[in-house]
């Protein structure tokens, strides 16, 4: 019986030594290393989340840069529209000024040609006059 009670006693003794030796040995490196990785987890997401928002916020910018950009390049091509629409009018307005310079020039060109062509014809018809007297005088 004494053996009996003597195994009894050390059993649990054997068994609490083994579990400090196994907490000292094992379970406390582990419980370390969860716990570091756990961490290590933590600051990771932490850092993703951070950077989402930064990226979020990048994002943001440069859409409100893009859109404004177009609507600066809108303005630029009205702009450009209206500049062009002007320069055409300007030289339509210049065509038509120069057209109807040169349409004058010519009608003045055909008048005086005319009035030249009057005047050859008032002569030829006065020697023809002249000699129609004298053929039907002599």
């Amino acid at each position: 019986m004494i053996n009996f009670i003597f195994t009894f006693l050390t059993i649990p003794a054997l068994i609490a030594i083994l579990l400090l030796v196994l907490n000292k040995i094992y379970f406390t490196p582990i419980g370390n290393i969860i716990r570091e990785r756990d961490e290590k987890i933590e600051n990771e997401t932490r850092q993703i989340k951070s950077l989402s928002q930064d990226i979020d916020q990048k994002t943001g910018q440069l859409e409100s840069k893009l859109k404004e950009t177009q609507l600066q390049a809108r303005k630029i091509k009205e702009e450009a529209i209206k500049k062009g629409e002007q320069v055409r009018t300007d030289l339509i307005s210049e065509a038509r000024k120069h057209s109807q310079e040169i349409f004058a020039e010519q009608m003045k060109k055909l008048e005086e040609e005319l009035k030249y062509a009057e005047k050859q014809l008032e002569q030829e018809i006065r020697s023809f006059s002249q000699k129609i007297k004298e053929t039907l005088l002599a």
